[in-house]
């Protein structure tokens, strides 16, 4: 790895490191409607197949689109969804955010 790559990583993982400390703390600021805490929402979250989790974190860092409000918010409800149809909304928010 060259010195003006591994700098441009570094950089990278810095401003990475600074969004989502700013995302937790939003989160942990906020008065969740439709859970009762933090934890609850964890808990769902980890009831999601490991793989659907790994294809949205990819698609959020190769797909800028996927950070949107309007997408985040309906992310947001994939755990509340039935599990066999999480798969569709992530292809249909996908879409959404392209457009």
């Amino acid at each position: 790895m060259s010195s003006a790559e591994a700098g441009a990583r570094y950089s990278a993982s810095l401003a990475a490191k600074v969004f989502s400390d700013k995302q937790m703390k939003i989160v942990a600021n906020s008065d969740i409607v439709g859970a009762e805490s933090l934890e609850e929402v964890r808990s769902e979250l980890a009831k999601l197949p490991p793989d659907e989790i790994a294809s949205l974190l990819k698609m959020m860092a190769t797909d800028p689109p996927m950070l949107s409000e309007e997408t985040l918010a309906g992310l947001a409800s994939i755990p509340r969804r039935q599990r066999n149809s999480s798969s569709r909304e992530l292809r249909h928010l996908r879409r959404k955010g392209e457009s």
